[in-house]
């Protein structure tokens, strides 16, 4: 029994699936990439302004590290 061939409509709609889908899989895993990176990012910030808050004297301990930041932060205009 001989197959029919996809007509070209049905090859044409194939092949864009599997480019969008390729498309949106990059897209995925490129937003991932982001999140990561933000929150190394982050993770970095924070850990910079604690050391330098505490080279300056303003922390004397680490238990008041995330309130000082946030201090940090309020005195910006």
């Amino acid at each position: 029994m001989s197959r029919r061939r996809p007509t070209f409509l049905a090859r044409f709609m194939h092949q864009w699936r599997r480019v969008r889908r390729h498309e949106l899989t990059r897209t995925l895993r490129h937003m991932h990439y982001q999140q990561k990176r933000a929150a190394y990012v982050r993770t970095y910030v924070e850990k910079s302004l604690s050391s330098l808050d505490r080279a300056e004297g303003k922390i004397q301990d680490d238990q008041q590290g995330p309130q000082a930041d946030q201090d940090y932060f309020d005195e910006w205009p």
